[in-house]
């Protein structure tokens, strides 16, 4: 194992050790490699404190530099909503044909909500035109992780997990999802995953987390 991989491993497992991340940044000072100041302004970011806005806007630019698979280990598992898409639909008029899976998705795959603003209409039942929210899977074909709309009644067993694959995580990183914003112990499910009291906690705390990083609060 080389000594950055150390170093990423050490904070993967522990976020919210930031002696580890200073570390990590002078590590990468003495070696002339730009991204410490990635690794200091997100510590500077996370802690909200006086002149985190500021810092935030930097890092955003700085992000852009660098590859997400590596800003991804930065930040540790990721709390997310996770769902599952049905076996079978009825598909056609009047329902008569039944189709498993989606076009884009296998029976049963795994997806996840990309976009907190429709969480909403996962537990309520709305006319046809509403039914609709952003989720994140792996294409039946290609395995490539993609987003797309597609209809609440498509998808179950909606809960809250917390995410440690890498892909997935690059994923959600450029889908912009809240969760790479909410600090340790912010969230912490002690009740049902499955539950919709559940998901609705988490994503208060995700809504929270995007109104306190959002650009231009």
């Amino acid at each position: 194992m080389s000594e950055e991989q150390a170093f990423l491993d050490l904070i993967f497992a522990n976020p919210g050790d930031n002696t580890t991340k200073l570390v990590y940044a002078d590590w990468l000072d003495d070696r002339g490699d730009p991204r410490g100041e990635i690794v200091r302004l997100k510590v500077k970011v996370a802690s909200l404190g006086d002149g985190w806005e500021e810092a935030q806007g930097r890092l955003s630019e700085l992000e852009q530099t660098v590859p997400t698979n590596w800003l991804v280990r930065l930040d540790g598992p990721i709390w997310c909503i996770a769902g599952n898409i049905v076996h079978d639909r009825r598909f056609g008029p009047g329902g008569a044909e039944t189709r498993h899976g989606t076009r884009l998705f296998k029976p049963n795959a795994k997806i996840y909500l990309a976009d907190t603003s429709w969480a909403d209409r996962l537990f309520i039942e709305r006319p046809e035109a509403y039914d609709r929210i952003r989720v994140i899977g792996r294409h039946r074909k290609s395995l490539d992780w993609i987003a797309c709309i597609l209809r609440v009644s498509y998808t179950t067993n909606w809960r809250v997990e917390l995410v440690y694959q890498p892909g997935i995580l690059v994923r959600l990183k450029k889908e912009d999802w809240p969760g790479f914003w909410v600090r340790k112990g912010d969230f912490e499910c002690s009740g049902n995953k499955n539950s919709p009291e559940s998901v609705n906690s988490l994503i208060e705390v995700l809504r929270r987390a995007y109104r306190d990083h959002r650009p231009g609060r």
